[in-house]
């Protein structure tokens, strides 16, 4: 059975309603410009970087990374990609959404929209606005095919056994990282004179679509068995959940959807790692990348002077048990080891120093004082993470 497509006005609307904007009525024709005039001028909430402030502060502490994140988005710029995966384009020059033309699986991934954080990242530090415009481009003519794209599936891939293209879009992993993609471009670009009202209106109905589905399927769950049943792609989904509603507190929907989110990720701290510290799907890739979404959220959190899974028990113990594990199968190149589908990667970096400047771990101190530089950039392989 195929799903209905999303009705975007009804969405538009409810948010809308749902939503306080001092002296603007949920129906004036302008809401949208006044929404986008409301995000630029408010104090709070804040993201953990900002265009405005963080070019100077990361040219100075991560020069290496810094540039790597300029030329990723040079790189997005020139040619949108996602690993080896190369997009087809329709005849107005924007990308065939549906377009395989490998019949790779990696066509997938491309969906979850990962690949664009270097133009979002990429405007942090160096502020050019062609980041800005060509991430809008690419967001509307998803926003446009999202619910008409046909999907070319990769080979071994049932066309009979579902909905793919809902599948694609909706999947908890592919919903949270587009969630927390879109949710910091809102936050980036805010200030930039490019991104444009239109330009918020589609990345905020999509998130708040992702949001709706998500907040759904799992508001009724009352076991940990129910939060578990994706594992690493649910921990993605929920901190994405979390990040949206994170972003728009003016929206009555936030607190709901930021409650089942944190209710997701104590269970997932507490169930999906074991009690040395190592992830239960055994696979240093899932252990590294459960770390990352729930510490992305928790900067998302710290920013608004709420941090939570570093500060309070029982979570602030497992994640430093989690951490600790990192450091403990580090290989003499500095490397992590390699724990069956993952590759040797130096990122587990990241999220010790990120979760240490609330932890102050002495164990965790030591290994960041011996592997990072200045020259610093993760690398996953051979491949600049």
């Amino acid at each position: 059975m195929k799903n209905a497509p999303c009705d975007w006005v009804d969405l538009d609307l409810r948010f809308r309603k749902s939503t306080v904007l001092p002296g603007i009525p949920a129906d004036h024709p302008d809401w949208w410009t006044f929404w986008h005039a409301h995000l630029l001028g408010r104090a709070k909430p804040n993201w953990f970087y900002s265009a405005t402030t963080s070019p100077e502060w990361f040219s100075h502490h991560w020069p290496a990374l810094t540039g790597r994140w300029i030329e990723a988005a040079d790189e997005q710029l020139a040619s949108p990609s996602h690993l080896a995966f190369r997009p087809e384009h329709l005849d107005n020059g924007d990308i065939d959404w549906g377009g395989n033309p490998t019949h790779s699986m990696t066509w997938a991934g491309f969906h979850y929209w990962g690949w664009a954080n270097p133009l979002i990242r990429g405007y942090g530090v160096a502020r050019n606005p062609h980041y800005a415009t060509a991430f809008a481009g690419h967001l509307k003519a998803y926003f446009e095919q999202i619910d008409t794209f046909v999907p070319t599936l990769w080979e071994g891939a049932d066309p009979n056994d579902r909905d793919w293209r809902d599948w694609i879009t909706h999947n908890d992993l592919s919903a949270g990282i587009k969630m927390a993609t879109f949710a910091e471009a809102v936050m980036v670009f805010a200030r930039e004179p490019l991104w444009t009202a239109d330009d918020l209106r589609r990345a905020t109905l999509i998130v708040l679509r992702l949001a709706e589905r998500l907040y759904g399927t799992y508001q009724n769950a009352r076991t940990s068995m129910e939060v578990l049943m994706t594992y690493n792609f649910l921990t993605s989904g929920a901190a994405g959940l979390g990040v949206v509603a994170a972003i728009f507190p003016e929206c009555t929907w936030s607190s709901a959807w930021l409650a089942l989110a944190t209710r997701i990720l104590e269970v997932h701290v507490m169930e999906l790692y074991y009690s040395d510290g190592g992830h239960k799907e055994l696979c240093t890739q899932y252990h590294q990348a459960g770390l990352r979404d729930i510490l992305f959220f928790e900067q998302v959190l710290a920013a608004q002077g709420k941090s939570y899974f570093l500060t309070v028990e029982p979570y602030r113990a497992k994640l430093l048990t989690c951490l600790r594990w990192l450091t403990g199968i580090l290989m003499p190149d500095g490397t992590t080891s390699v724990l069956n589908s993952a590759a040797a990667s130096t990122d587990w970096l990241i999220y010790c120093l990120v979760a240490n400047k609330v932890l102050a771990d002495p164990e965790l101190d030591y290994h960041l004082g011996q592997w990072f530089s200045p020259a610093y950039i993760p690398r996953l392989k051979a491949i600049p993470a």
